[in-house]
């Protein structure tokens, strides 16, 4: 894009809009007709690495907002989860079901905390 004759990389307003479109997970046609450009334009923008590195936060954002939420109800889950492996009423294969979850998860966590302390030694010895 140029700017009073000089090459800037900076995302345009039309380009925020069309990258708003997309992370709402609309098909590429879609999103740029939302905005009013081309399929042609919309490709061509793709494929600018300045374009990807804001399409790649916008995700990023969107990702984290979403993650936020769940976090925010992690309790609430995990509270639905025991009460359910706890309760004789409830039927064995649920009760079974919720505690499978119960451990996958608590394994995931275990070796996420694992990955985590080893790329933090990997980093300090460099």
């Amino acid at each position: 894009m140029t700017q009073n004759g000089r090459y800037t990389e900076e995302i345009s307003p039309k380009q925020e809009q069309f990258i708003a479109a997309l992370v709402t997970g609309i098909a590429i046609g879609a999103a740029a007709k939302s905005v009013g450009i081309g399929e042609r334009t919309a490709y061509r923008w793709l494929a600018l690495d300045h374009f990807q590195v804001a399409y790649k936060k916008a995700r990023r954002r969107l990702f984290d907002e979403r993650l936020k939420v769940l976090r925010d109800d992690i309790d609430l889950a995990l509270s639905t989860l025991k009460t359910i492996m706890i309760n004789p009423e409830t039927d064995a294969s649920v009760r079974v079901r919720a505690a499978t979850v119960w451990l996958t998860q608590s394994i995931q966590s275990a070796k996420i905390e694992d990955l985590e302390a080893r790329i933090t030694e990997l980093e300090e010895k460099q």
